[in-house]
């Protein structure tokens, strides 16, 4: 598994649906996953760390599993498969684990939101672009915003799996 991180929700305009891009922790590569509209949202707002005035989704998703002692211990996009991303939230209560699958990004959402892990697995199809980690956030947009411009849904996966 290849952990990654939440960089980024930009809008790509050749293909009229928003992309979250996971990049790796150590590395140079990349995950771009397109997504609806209502899971850009939320996955942006919780990387402005803006709130809502009332619970989104994700949120409420949250404060349930809190309210019954349920940790989220991280999520994983384990494969690709058909033009489509499957993940899996892997939950703890009480000393037993499950793994629940989702939509990747639900699970980015709800990892978003509770600060937690995210893996991918090295089956599942990545780009990648060196020095990322070295670029400041207009020359990473900007390279994201390239990747974009030479892929596309159906290279990765259809927005829908998101």
């Amino acid at each position: 598994m290849i952990q990654m991180e939440l960089t980024d929700v930009l809008y790509d305009r050749s293909k009229g649906y928003p992309v979250v891009f996971l990049r790796e922790v150590d590395g140079a590569r990349i995950l771009p996953i397109w997504i609806g509209g209502a899971e850009a949202y939320a996955i942006r707002v919780c990387l402005a760390t803006d709130q809502t005035p009332r619970p989104l989704t994700h949120e409420l998703a949250t404060r349930i599993f809190l309210a019954m002692g349920i940790d989220i211990e991280k999520v994983l996009v384990t494969e690709y498969k058909d033009r489509t991303f499957f993940a899996r939230v892997i939950a703890c209560r009480e000393g037993e684990r499950v793994s629940v699958d989702a939509r990747p990004s639900d699970a980015v959402a709800l990892a978003a939101r509770l600060g937690r892990p995210i893996y991918v697995d090295e089956s599942v199809p990545t780009a990648q672009i060196d020095q990322l980690e070295t670029m400041s956030a207009k020359e990473c947009e900007a390279a994201l915003e390239d990747v974009l411009r030479r892929i596309s849904p159906e290279d990765f996966g259809h927005f829908s799996s998101g």
